[in-house]
């Protein structure tokens, strides 16, 4: 329980920081997300991917952390970016069903792991 305490914890001072730095006329500030119940920890703050959890143990075991397959995705097919649908990725976890946006902000949650305190390389 402690160790998901601090998980969120982390999470919302995290994503706070990554909106404050976009600053709130952005479109990453201004996001819809979250559109089920339960899926936002604050009013503005999504609800923290289970990969972010996994990147935190890592983070207590590993010098260095590579993520691979990560990307800012927002619906559709993209090219690592969230936008550009005419490229799809060369991997997803979700590859045979559309990927659901209602839940978590991957820009935000891609953004996120990049800010964290410790050794973490995005690939």
């Amino acid at each position: 329980p402690g160790f998901h305490a601090s998980g969120i914890e982390l999470w919302r001072d995290v994503v706070k920081e990554v909106k404050r730095a976009h600053g709130s006329k952005s479109r990453l500030a201004r996001m819809k997300y979250a559109k089920t119940e339960g899926a936002r920890i604050d009013s503005d703050i999504p609800k923290p991917l289970s990969g972010w959890f996994a990147v935190l143990v890592a983070a207590q075991l590993c010098q260095t952390i590579s993520l691979y397959g990560f990307e800012a995705y927002v619906g559709g097919a993209s090219r690592g970016d969230g936008v550009n649908p005419d490229f799809p990725p060369p991997y997803h976890y979700f590859d045979s069903v559309e990927g659901q946006t209602t839940v978590h902000s991957f820009p935000i949650a891609l953004e996120a792991m990049q800010k964290l305190p410790y050794n973490v390389t995005v690939k």
